[in-house]
């Protein structure tokens, strides 16, 4: 049995360790494609990645599959599979580009985010989305994965790192209820909130939208915030399917 103490002092290593397994390769590639064509907005130039950078998508999704994922723990698994659903997404959308919305992929017998599959063991972007990230217990991973959709929380124009994690997260979240065609929006005594929180709203706390709200105006912008209580009404933000694509 490890000691108490020997074990504290281990934790960062094992963290750095886990971190080290992907951080050279893959996440340093897939964070110089997101910079390439994503923009503050957190839309995707798809028309250039598809052109430019294909065959470098290609690659790090392959990179990604060959990383022994059960040696991840913490910080550096989330980070991880947070990578690889917004990469796998994008590979989804490359490949069938030009498309007008993700929903487009789908067709008779043929669901995207449950047949489209990624590594060794073919997981799908459900069971990375709801068996491993959702599990984790932090709802600041919604902010983060993106369903390649205008409504959904913004793309961010880097990979999420293990060692800046709670950071990257905590901003994503502050950036998308900034938003208020896909985060927030307070109409009088109503605040508008991303179809995220109905859809999921137990990883929100408790589920009640007055713990949604809660948890909201810790992260809304303060001139959002202020004008936050509990006990307002809550409506959802018409969710947007559309692609979340750069305007030429």
């Amino acid at each position: 049995m490890i000691h108490p103490r020997l074990s504290a002092l281990l934790a960062p290593c094992l963290l750095l360790l886990g971190a080290s397994l992907v951080t050279a390769g893959p996440y340093d590639e897939l964070d110089a494609l997101l910079k390439r064509h994503v923009n503050r907005e957190g839309l995707v130039d798809y028309g250039a990645l598809k052109a430019k950078d294909q065959q470098t998508l290609e690659r790090v999704v392959a990179k990604l599959a060959k990383v022994d994922a059960h040696k991840l723990a913490g910080a550096a698994k989330k980070a991880y599979w947070i990578n690889v659903y917004n990469a796998v997404t994008l590979r989804a959308i490359v490949e069938r580009y030009p498309v007008k919305s993700i929903k487009d992929l789908n067709s008779k017998g043929y669901d995207v985010w449950k047949d489209y599959r990624f590594g060794k063991k073919k997981r799908s972007l459900n069971e990375i989305e709801h068996k491993i990230l959702r599990p984790m217990g932090d709802p600041r991973i919604h902010a983060a994965i993106v369903c390649a959709s205008v409504g959904c929380p913004p793309l961010r124009p880097e990979a999420y790192r293990p060692e800046k994690l709670d950071a990257q997260l905590d901003d994503n979240v502050r950036v998308w209820l900034a938003s208020t065609t896909r985060g927030l929006k307070v109409e009088g005594s109503t605040a508008k909130v991303s179809q995220i929180f109905n859809w999921f709203g137990k990883d929100f706390g408790e589920g009640s939208k007055r713990a949604h709200l809660k948890w909201i105006m810790r992260y809304a912008p303060k001139d959002l915030a202020a004008k936050l209580s509990p006990d307002m009404k809550v409506d959802y933000l018409e969710w947007d399917w559309a692609l979340n694509e750069q305007k030429r």
